[in-house]
Parts: structure tokens; C-alpha cells; sequence
């Protein structure tokens, strides 16, 4: 499992950020938009929106696998309607070539989020559904990329939905996060279940945070888990895995928090995190800042501001780190703190981002059914 190098960051490192995507025409550093992507992935079908024919359901997820090889990409919605049943999908695709390879049917409901093993040898997809009425149970899928066949289904939530899951880096342990539907935040409804993958048993569960949990990242010893508990929540907690025991709280307090990596060999966490700005001018600002988390201190931040991120990803090497946006995808230097690279292909909303293994390329996926792979190296430029 490749490691992130951080090389700014001190002995621990947490980043919880307020950035939003604004683009500083005046910067010398940012480069031009429009910069053309070198693969274009079409699920085409139903993630299509109404007005191109299709049924509007939407890409929500990304993962490479550990060899760089494969790119899942992942999500759902309801093709019949709103009225109907929420269904998921997931693509597997030749990274080299754009094949797609397999395609595998989750017919119990949304996929929102999915994640290789460290070996590569399993997928883990987390579903359920969305809204305030449960259709299903929340649900973890255990797939086999090479078949697509389903190897296990791990059970236990409560009805609503899983939204993210984690391997830990021996691949013995995973964690998924989830919460019933609304509207009533409790801190006993949102969960953190961990599995162990040699028997598909569960450990235990976890239970502080009042937001669906859809953000979870395990240290590089495996031995801390960081959650955060999204939206009506903005906290970032700390979990010791072996016994279930609360580590406390990374001291943030944002509308919306999302944990990203931890720093290789150390106690260090980044975290992002949102917080609105202007309420009257609906403002939101996003901070990417770096914590110790033994001492939970702040070590630094920076902002950027007037455009809320959807989602992010943090380069292996952790000199980027990529968001998404409601009109493109902005990249940024992290040790300079300044935008680097705008990419704007198409209208409508950029989702999930993902970076290979290597390093060499940045995937982003897109409203209109499309997952766009761009050359880093040629962003850089």
C-alpha cells in the first residue's frame, strides 16, 4: 500500500481546510482552462441527464487499483424515478486502454462510495439509499475485480444508507460508515462498523458522530481510525481500532469535515472541512489543515474561498490535492498554497476525483455520465 509523503508536514499532521473553488485569474501560477483530458470513460445509459435521454443517476465514486491498472467508478440513483427504487452501478475499466471490463449490477441501492483492498483482490462497495424514506438496509459488498462476481455481503447496519468504507493497510479490517435517514441527527445514529474480512464477522461499532459517515482513513500502522461525520456533523474523531476506544475529537468545528490521509510513520491526519463565509451572499469558504493528533493542535492551514468543493484527493506523494467543483476541477500546489491548474470540461458538476497509484494521472467524474483522466505531469506544465 503506497504511502504519502507530505514532505511539508511536521511529526503529525491533520489538515482540516476551508477552500473553496476560486480561481485567481491574476495568479501567474494558474495555467489556462480547458486543458483536454487524455481518456474519456462513458457510462452513458442511465447516468445520462434527462436532457441527453438518460435518467440522471450520478457517478459518486472513484478508486484506482493498488497496480494502477483498473479504475472503478461507482453510483446510482433511482432510473425510475423518484418514486422508484434506488439502484447502483459499478465499472470497472482498463486504464490503459479505456475497456470497460466488467460491469457489476447492485441492486440494493446506491453505490456511494467504493475502495480496492491493499493486494488489489476485492472491491468493497458501500450502498443503501438515499432520502428520508429507507428502502433497504445500508449494505457492504465484498466483489471480485477480476469476475465481478460477489464474494460476500457484510450485513449489520441499520436501514439507510453505508456511505464509505476503508481498508485497513494489512487488508484485515474494514471499516464502513453510515447513518439512518433523517431528518433527526443522533449521536446513536450514525455508525462505524468494523469487519474482520478472514470471517466476514463483525467487530464492533462505533457510535459518536450525529452526520452520515462517509469519510474514514486508517493510520499507516493500522492501529488509529479518523472519521468524520460529514454534513449536521463537522467532526473529526479519533478511533483506536483494536479495542473500539474513543480517541477524541480533532478540535474542528465546520459545517461539513472529510478526513483525507494520514502521514506515513506518524500521528498525523488531514482533514478537510468547510465553513460558510457570508450566509447572506451563500459564501462558503474551504480550509485544508494539518493537525497533531496526539496533542489535537492545529499546525497549520490555509483557506480558499467562494465555492464550496464537492469532493477532493490528495496526491500519493502529497503535493496536490485535487477538488471538485460545481464547474470543473481545481489543482493545487500544497506546499505553495496556490492553485496551479484549472480544468474546466463541461457545464455541469465535477464528483468524485482520484488520483493512480503512480501519480500520473488525476480521474474526475462528471455529471453528464463521464469519468475524464487527465496526464498530471501535463497540469504541472
Amino acid at each position: 500500500m503506497r504511502t504519502r509523503t507530505l514532505g511539508f508536514v511536521p511529526r503529525t499532521l491533520a489538515i482540516g481546510y476551508s477552500i473553496a473553488c476560486l480561481a485567481n485569474a491574476g495568479d501567474p501560477d494558474k495555467q489556462p482552462d480547458g486543458r483536454p483530458p487524455a481518456l474519456v470513460l462513458d457510462h452513458g445509459g442511465l447516468f445520462r441527464p434527462a436532457a441527453l435521454g438518460g435518467r440522471d443517476l450520478i457517478l459518486l465514486s472513484l478508486a484506482f487499483s493498488p497496480d494502477g491498472k483498473m479504475i472503478a467508478s461507482a453510483g446510482g440513483g433511482k432510473p425510475e424515478g423518484k418514486n422508484g427504487p434506488a439502484k447502483g452501478e459499478v465499472k470497472l475499466w482498463d486504464v490503459s486502454t479505456g475497456k470497460l471490463l466488467k460491469t457489476i449490477a447492485v441492486e440494493n441501492g446506491i453505490v456511494f462510495d467504493a475502495k480496492f483492498s491493499p493486494d488489489g483482490k476485492w472491491l468493497a462497495t458501500a450502498s443503501g439509499s438515499a432520502g428520508a424514506v429507507p428502502e433497504v438496509p445500508g449494505e457492504v459488498c465484498l466483489w471480485n475485480p477480476a469476475t465481478g462476481e460477489l464474494v460476500r455481503k457484510l450485513q449489520g447496519h441499520s436501514r439507510g444508507g453505508v456511505y464509505g468504507v476503508a481498508f485497513s493497510p494489512d487488508g484485515n479490517v474494514l471499516a464502513s460508515g453510515s447513518m439512518p435517514p433523517l431528518p433527526v441527527p443522533h449521536k446513536d445514529l450514525a455508525e462505524i462498523k468494523l469487519w474482520n474480512l478472514t470471517t466476514g464477522k463483525e467487530l464492533r461499532t462505533l457510535r459518536g458522530h450525529t452526520g452520515a459517515v462517509g469519510s474514514l482513513v486508517f493510520s499507516a500502522d493500522g492501529k488509529t481510525l479518523a472519521s468524520a461525520g460529514g454534513r449536521f456533523d463537522g467532526k473529526v474523531k479519533l478511533w483506536d481500532v483494536a479495542t473500539g476506544k474513543d480517541l477524541g475529537t480533532v478540535g474542528i468545528a465546520a459545517d461539513v469535515a472529510r478526513v483525507m490521509a494520514f502521514a506515513p510513520k506518524s500521528a498525523a491526519l488531514v482533514v478537510v472541512t468547510a465553513f460558510p463565509a457570508d450566509q447572506e451572499k451563500s459564501r462558503v469558504t474551504m480550509q485544508v489543515s494539518l493537525w497533531d493528533t496526539i496533542e489535537k493542535k492545529q499546525i497549520k492551514a490555509f483557506n480558499i474561498q467562494d465555492r464550496f468543493a464537492y469532493r477532493e484527493a490528495l496526491s500519493h506523494q502529497g503535493d496536490l490535492i485535487a477538488f471538485s467543483c460545481d464547474n470543473g476541477v481545481k489543482l493545487y500546489d500544497v506546499a505553495r498554497q496556490v492553485e496551479v491548474q484549472s480544468i474546466v470540461p463541461s457545464k455541469l458538476r465535477m464528483r468524485p476525483v482520484a488520483f493512480s497509484p503512480d501519480d500520473e494521472l488525476l480521474a474526475a467524474g462528471n455529471d453528464d455520465g463521464t469519468v475524464k483522466l487527465w496526464s498530471v505531469a501535463k497540469l504541472r506544465k
